[in-house]
Parts: C-alpha cells; structure tokens; sequence
C-alpha cells in the first residue's frame, strides 16, 4: 500500500484529541468543562500527594469502590441470627389447631313482662267468649316478642304449657318455652415441641392409619428436627467462620443455602397429604375438622401459624445466600 493510499485510509495519523475522548466514552458528558477540577493548587497538590502515597503501598482500588464492601455485614449478621431464632421460637408456636362442633340446646322462656302480657291476652276471657284458648301460634308469638338478648339461635320451638290456675277457677295462665340450639367451637391446638412429645400417645393410632398419614407424620417429624439443627448450624458459622472475606462469605454462601433445605422438606408434606388415607386408632373421629379421611384439605385445614413463621425464618435465611 502506498503512502497516498495509507493517508487517505488514515492509517499512520494521530487521532485528534476530541476523538480520543469521544472514543473512550467522555461523550456522555459533551461540553467544555465548567471550571477548574480543584479550587486552588494547594487542593491539587494534596490530591496528587495522597495518590501518589495509596500508589506506593500499592492501593490501586478507589476508596468508594463496591470491592470495598462486605459481603456480608454486621447488620446482616444480626438478621441472620434473629431469623434463625425465630425457627427454633416457633416450636413452642402452634403449628396445629383441631376442633369439635358442640351443640348446646338452651331452654328459655319469656321474661316477666311478656308473660304478664300472655296472662293478660291469653289467660282472661274476653267478654263473650268461653275462655279456651288452643292456639298455639299466638303463644309462640308472645313468646318471639321477647327473645332473650345476645343468643344466636340454630333452630327454635315453641311450645305451650300450663303452669297453674288463675285468681278463679276458670282462668289459667299459658306460658311457652322457647328452645335454641347454639353451636361454638373447642379447639385442641399442639405446637410444634408439642407434636414431637405427643408421638408416644398418638404414635400407634398415625401407624394405624392410611399411607398418606404415615408419610405425612414422618416428614414433619424430619422438619421439626432440621427446625433445630439447620438454625444452631447456621448461627455458629455465621459467627466463628474467620480468613480473608472473600472466602468467608464463599463458605456462609454455602452455609446459608442449607436453609432451602428445610423448606423444601415442608413443601414435600403437602404432596405426602395429598395420597390420603383413612385414619385410625385414637384419630378417627377425634376431631371434626380432620374429617372423615386424611387428605390435602383436612391438613391444611388443621395448620397453624407457627409452622408458617419457621418456613419464613427459613426463607430470610436461604435468600442471603443467593445474594452473596
């Protein structure tokens, strides 16, 4: 190539100052400069002299450079050590919450100023009339007219009854009696602590039962024992693991993500109770929320919120660890 033809390709010239810039990317910030950098020289030659001294002790990283930072703080450390508490706390949570239906039937009759006014309209004859009175339908209206306050009431019957003989021989006082059916809850609620302890009573009635229910019982025995183990682990290396921080929070990475395991496991009772089964022994028809067989519906229907408060004791732990 000649050197008319390298001039004209450019090759061989020096670029010009703009375009070195603008090559580099200091287009992004296109303009004149507005003023100097430094104040005064003294600013600049203290400048340069703290350069020149990170330089020799061989500083070649900026001071507010994201390298600089932990990777794992001491606020996160605290994080970490409360989110592990809070695992083992919630096995003196509940985590399952079983009822009955009781069905109280409440016997009441009118209060006072109906049943005067029942004497009054019922039990004196009007002029001209005989003075039998066989409808029941008016009684039990008197009786409606005043319920007893604050008693939600299922069913209610009316029925009238002779309670006696007036001022004369010829009068009598009918009364009703108003029946209602109240129904409420009993609940029966079993921590996690709880749920270990209560293996030797209703160990032999979970064997008794279907598959589902062996399997489900078994797993949550596992998760109740990682509840104690993973967080003690975890709050130990979070702790004492000590070198160069690079390899620290490489190694805590590694510890952290143990956590997922723990959820998994709790996420793996929900497949268990999905097969079902029949329930036996003590379970069967210990409880009206446990239906009357095990399935996905009658476990969830029978958790509690202190099994959710370890799941995300957990969670908080095991995210640290994708972010390292």
């Amino acid at each position: 190539m000649t050197e008319k033809e390298n001039a004209e390709s450019g090759i061989g010239q020096r670029i010009s100052e703009d375009e070195r810039f603008r090559y580099i990317g200091f287009e992004a910030f296109s303009g004149p400069p507005k003023g100097d950098l430094f104040k005064n020289e003294a600013e600049q030659e203290q400048y340069v002299k703290r350069i020149r001294e990170k330089l020799e002790r061989r500083e070649l990283i900026r001071e507010d450079s994201l390298l600089l930072e932990e990777r794992v703080s001491g606020l996160e450390r605290v994080i970490l050590l409360l989110a592990s508490l809070l695992v083992v706390g919630s096995l003196f949570l509940p985590w399952f919450s079983a009822y009955n239906q009781v069905v109280e039937e409440i016997t009441s009759s009118p209060t006072a100023g109906g049943a005067v006014q029942a004497a009054d309209t019922v039990g004196v004859p009007a002029e001209g009339t005989s003075g039998v009175v066989d409808t029941a339908a008016e009684i039990a209206a008197a009786a409606e007219a005043t319920p007893p306050a604050g008693e939600p009431a299922a069913a209610e019957t009316a029925e009238p009854t002779v309670t006696g003989q007036g001022l004369s021989g010829s009068e009598e006082i009918i009364t009703a009696q108003v029946t209602r059916k109240k129904i409420h809850r009993e609940y029966a609620r079993l921590t996690g602590l709880g749920f270990v302890l209560a293996a030797g009573s209703y160990g032999g009635a979970v064997f008794a039962s279907g598959f589902g229910v062996i399997l489900t019982a078994l797993v949550l025995l596992v998760y109740i024992l990682l509840c104690v183990a993973v967080p003690v682990y975890t709050i130990v290396k979070v702790f004492t693991l000590k070198g160069d921080k690079d390899q620290v929070a490489l190694q805590l990475k590694k510890v952290l993500r143990v956590s997922w395991i723990p959820v998994i496991v709790a996420g793996l009772t929900l497949l268990t109770a999905s097969i079902g089964g029949e329930y036996g022994g003590a379970l069967a028809g210990a409880y009206d929320s446990l239906g009357n067989s095990f399935g996905l519906w009658a476990y969830l229907a029978n958790l509690s919120w202190g099994l959710f408060v370890s799941v995300i004791g957990f969670i908080i732990v095991a995210a640290k660890g994708v972010e390292i």
